[in-house]
C-alpha cells in the first residue's frame, strides 16, 4: 500500500487529533499572466512532513524578463514571513514542472515572486504543491 492510499492519524500544532491523507495536492498559484511582483495568501500546511513546490511557465513577454519565485513560511501567531528557499531565476518558457523539495518546518507557507525586465515584462506561470504526510 502506497502513502497515497493511506490515512494518517496526527496531532496538529494546537494539540487536536486529526486524520490526513498520505499526501495532498494544492494549486498555490494558478497559471495566469502576471506582471510585477506579488505573493499568494498563506496556505496552512503544518501537518505535513515534506513539501514539493513545482513551477511551470507557459509564456513570457518583455525584454530581458526575469522571474524569481521564493518560498516563504510563517509560524502560528507570528505576522513575519521568512524565506526558506527559492527556485533558480527563470528567463523563459518552462513547459514542464520543475520541483523544489523541502522539509516542512512551519505551519503556513506562501509563494512570493519578483518579475524584472523592460518593455512590460510578464510571465504566465503557475505554482503547484504536493504535500506528503508524516509516515508512522
Amino acid at each position: 500500500m502506497s502513502d497515497q492510499d493511506k490515512t494518517f492519524l496526527l496531532v496538529d500544532q494546537y494539540g487536536r487529533l486529526m486524520t490526513v491523507p498520505g499526501y495532498q495536492d494544492f494549486s498555490i498559484y494558478p497559471r495566469v499572466p502576471t506582471a510585477g511582483s506579488g505573493q499568494t495568501n498563506g496556505t496552512a500546511l503544518g501537518i505535513y512532513k515534506q513539501l514539493t513546490f513545482m513551477l511551470m511557465i507557459t509564456a513570457v513577454a518583455g525584454i530581458n524578463p526575469t522571474l524569481d519565485v521564493i518560498i516563504e513560511y510563517q509560524f502560528p501567531g507570528d505576522s513575519t514571513w521568512l524565506k526558506q528557499t527559492q527556485f533558480a531565476q527563470q528567463t523563459g518558457v518552462l513547459y514542464e514542472w520543475i520541483g523544489l523539495v523541502i522539509n516542512c518546518i512551519a505551519a503556513t507557507y506562501r509563494v512570493r515572486w519578483v518579475i524584472g525586465g523592460t518593455n512590460s515584462p510578464s510571465f504566465t506561470f503557475g505554482v503547484h504543491l504536493h504535500a506528503k504526510a508524516y509516515s508512522i
